[in-house]
């Protein structure tokens, strides 16, 4: 049987954590593959998208049906609706396996940026169910992650030369100073780079990172347009409680 893995992938986000019980998730089952089955609780600081990915837009469709309040009907059919006007093919999915969160790049830390990563479950929902009160927090994963992309993209284009301030300076205090001033960036994106695996460094690749910035902006507008001041200030709803 597979544990649920529950990880922080910022320091800042440990003050989140000091009331336990509203983090835990309720265990409703476990798949044939050990998985667990969860229901999440209302918990501001989850980013569903980073953590689960796009769900197959057919089964949020399904589950306008089985909305418990006109509230959730309608965000979810405003869901659907901005998703067939944004996106012309499913979304990519990036996701690690279980086993990589020690692994890859670093996590890009600010100082309001609270992140939580579960992996290893499976929700009783669709992704699109529980962010009808995230999308704060959606939009501040996608935000991190287009930071982190440029900073990957500031190391492909100058390359060597990130790896002569880093051999030039005595300490990472210094390498990090060098690279505030040598790339007119702030602490937050400096310590980022200093962090980055020399391995990972050496595997960027222009092109990737551009398509992957790309599709991470069209996310950030499609998540923006979900805004409740965006959605449609008037809604019908039939007897059932679903909108026209």
């Amino acid at each position: 049987m597979r544990k649920i893995r529950i990880n922080n992938v910022s320091h800042n986000a440990k003050h989140c954590l000091q009331n336990a019980e509203t983090m835990r998730p309720n265990l409703l089952d476990f798949t044939p593959t050990g998985q667990a089955v969860i229901d999440m609780p209302n918990y501001n600081e989850i980013s569903f998208l980073e953590n689960f990915g796009f769900s197959p837009i057919e089964n949020v469709e399904q589950e306008i049906q089985q909305a418990d309040s006109t509230e959730r009907a309608a965000f979810l059919q405003h869901y659907v609706d901005t998703y067939k006007r944004t996106f012309t093919e499913p979304p990519k999915n990036y996701l690690k396996e279980p086993d990589d969160f020690d692994e890859g790049l670093p996590d890009f830390e600010t100082s309001d940026t609270k992140s939580i990563r579960i992996r290893n479950v499976r929700l009783l929902h669709t992704s699109a169910w529980y962010m009808m009160n995230h999308i704060d927090a959606e939009i501040s994963a996608i935000k991190r992650h287009l930071d982190e992309l440029e900073c990957c993209g500031l190391v492909v284009d100058n390359l060597e030369e990130f790896i002569h301030l880093v051999r030039i300076s005595k300490d990472p205090k210094e390498a990090c100073a060098r690279f505030q001033k040598r790339f007119e960036i702030g602490y937050v994106r400096a310590q980022y780079l200093l962090n980055l695996p020399l391995a990972k460094v050496t595997s960027f690749d222009a092109v990737q990172l551009a398509i992957e910035k790309d599709d991470f902006k069209q996310r950030l507008a499609f998540v923006v347009r979900l805004k409740p001041s965006n959605m449609a200030t008037a809604m019908y709803f039939n007897k059932k409680g679903i909108p026209y």
